[in-house]
């Protein structure tokens, strides 16, 4: 079972063993103050935090928001993306958004394959700066 808190200044995110790569971007997420729902949520198994998602700013006037999420390395593979963005897609549900949008690698990927499992579509693509041309993804909650 995983759980979704609010990000709170856990010690242990700034810990590569436990975020890997991460360890830099979730410590400075950590410091941040977050305001529910429209923030930072890490997921948790027991006391063991397992990944990460979040929505980037509260919804634009029309409903819309965006979702993004991760899995720290130690347990990719066991479900961990799948379960955060189901919890986003509930928050987001119960908090009054209308429509979430997502963005992946332009790839079959394991994202990919996590916003298929949630509901989304793939509606159209994208410029990352980072990455370049990426595939927007789409999930109706509520008729906008």
């Amino acid at each position: 079972m995983l759980e979704l808190r609010p990000v709170a200044g856990e010690r242990q995110l700034s810990d590569p063993a436990v975020t890997g790569a991460f360890a830099q971007e979730m410590s400075a997420l950590a410091a941040t103050p977050q305001v529910p729902p429209w923030c930072g949520y890490i997921g948790w198994r027991d006391t063991v935090p397992v990944g990460f998602g979040g929505f980037t700013s509260a919804p634009d006037p029309s409903g819309v928001v965006e979702v993004g999420y991760l899995t720290f390395p130690v347990y990719e593979h066991t479900g961990v993306a799948s379960a955060v963005c189901a919890g986003l897609v509930a928050i987001a549900r119960s908090s009054g958004a209308t429509v979430l949008i997502a963005h992946t690698l332009a790839s079959e990927g394991p994202s990919a394959r996590v916003l298929s499992k949630c509901g989304f579509t793939r509606d159209g693509v994208a410029i990352d700066p980072d990455e370049g041309e990426v595939w927007r993804w789409r999930l109706v909650l509520a008729p906008v």
